[in-house]
C-alpha cells in the first residue's frame, strides 16, 4: 500500500513539475495563448526537459540528486507561476486534475 501512495505522489508531482517547466518557457519565449491550457505547456514542458538531458548528460551525471533538483525547480516554477495569475488557472487546473484522475484508474 505504501508503494502505491509513493508511485501516486510521484506520479503528481512530475507532472506538474513538468507544466511548471513549459508555464516558464511559455513566459519566457512570450508566447500568449487566448486561453489557458496546460497540454500545450506540458508538451513544451517535456520537451525542453528532454532537450536538456540530451546536453546535460554529457556534463552531469543524472543522479537521485540531480533528479530531486530538477524536479524542485519545476515545481516551484509551477507555483511561482500559477500563483500570479491564479483565476485564470483555477478552471485549467480542476480540469486537468480529474483528467489525471481518470488516466490513473484507467
Amino acid at each position: 500500500m505504501y508503494n502505491f501512495f509513493v508511485f501516486v505522489t510521484y506520479y503528481f508531482l512530475i507532472l506538474t513539475s513538468i507544466v511548471g517547466y513549459g508555464l516558464y518557457s511559455l513566459k519566457l519565449l512570450k508566447i500568449k495563448f487566448h486561453f489557458v491550457n496546460f497540454g500545450y505547456a506540458g508538451l513544451l514542458g517535456i520537451y525542453i526537459l528532454i532537450v536538456y538531458s540530451y546536453f546535460s548528460n554529457l556534463i552531469i551525471a543524472h543522479t537521485e540528486i540531480h533528479n530531486l533538483i530538477i524536479l524542485l525547480i519545476g515545481l516551484i516554477l509551477f507555483i511561482y507561476l500559477v500563483k500570479q495569475k491564479y483565476y485564470s488557472y483555477k478552471s485549467e487546473i480542476i480540469f486537468s486534475f480529474i483528467v489525471f484522475i481518470l488516466l490513473f484508474c484507467a
